[in-house]
């Protein structure tokens, strides 16, 4: 006979009263881990990890939960299993997949490729394409100064808005070539995207070209200047580049950054065996 949560409901409120939640949350919990045990396999004191996890992640998804929903049901099932149970769980595992339900949406080489044939402006061009091939972004782009390009060693120097030392970066012929027409059309003073007296572009208008060049190219994605960065990284890992080498190159260090790419490829992989086997 499968233990329910009624026989645990006094124990379970004396836990949360304990650790200072109050009546509305323990509600909460409790409403979270009965809907759960419906569900539930096995007893629900001896559920796996996976099962948890897997529920947790499809009932994000199903329901559409909003970041304050999301983090009372983790909240609950850490309270119950890791709090009040004491099982250990790697919860933390959870919230990474609740990042990872968001995955950021990739462009495919040959969109990206149409996005820049569709740019007439150089300006843009000029900075779609080095938010693209530097995986970086959009305020290091628009923050980049005449004197941190260097066409001779094809390197860049990214800094932050302020003013702090990202990387380098190995720029192509074509980016400089970009470049150099900028200077030349436009004469910047100190930043390469000035605006007219010494005023910077803001992100604010180049997302606004940007949209409008994805809605002329018939893209049926919604699309962010920052699309063109995780686009990037993930056709690196496409061509099996090492993740390691790809944060780096984006200037990512969380963990939950590589996971999140990681899980996005996966996923591609997935897909494509599924239309194979079709």
């Amino acid at each position: 006979m499968k233990t329910t949560l009624n026989n645990h409901i006094p124990a379970f409120n004396i836990y949360l009263a304990k650790e200072r939640h109050n009546q509305s949350k323990q509600s909460i919990f409790r409403d979270y881990i009965n809907e759960y045990q419906s569900e539930c396999s096995k007893c629900i004191t001896e559920e796996d990890e996976d099962k948890i996890i897997e529920y947790i992640n499809k009932r994000v998804i199903k329901n559409k939960l909003t970041k304050y929903k999301r983090e009372h049901l983790f909240d609950a099932f850490d309270a119950f299993y890791n709090g009040y149970l004491g099982k250990e769980y790697k919860i933390l595992k959870i919230i990474h997949l609740f990042q990872i339900n968001k995955t950021p949406i990739i462009l495919t080489k040959e969109e990206i490729k149409l996005i820049f044939s569709l740019t007439l402006n150089v300006r843009h061009k000029c900075f779609f394409m080095l938010l693209y091939y530097c995986g970086a972004k959009p305020s290091q782009i628009l923050h980049l100064e005449l004197r941190h390009i260097h066409p001779h060693k094809k390197t860049i120097e990214l800094y932050d808005k302020n003013n702090k030392f990202v990387r380098n970066l190995q720029i192509s012929d074509e980016i400089i070539q970009l470049i150099k027409e900028c200077k030349d059309l436009y004469e910047p003073n100190d930043f390469l995207f000035n605006w007219k007296d010494d005023v910077l572009f803001n992100k604010r208008s180049m997302e606004v070209a940007f949209k409008q060049i994805i809605k002329l190219s018939k893209i049926d994605k919604k699309a962010t200047l920052q699309t063109l960065r995780h686009s990037f990284a993930i056709h690196l890992l496409e061509k099996c580049i090492d993740v390691k080498y790809v944060m780096k190159t984006l200037g990512l260090t969380t963990k939950r950054s590589e996971d999140i790419y990681l899980y996005h490829l996966n996923e591609k992989k997935i897909d494509i065996i599924k239309t194979l086997g079709d």
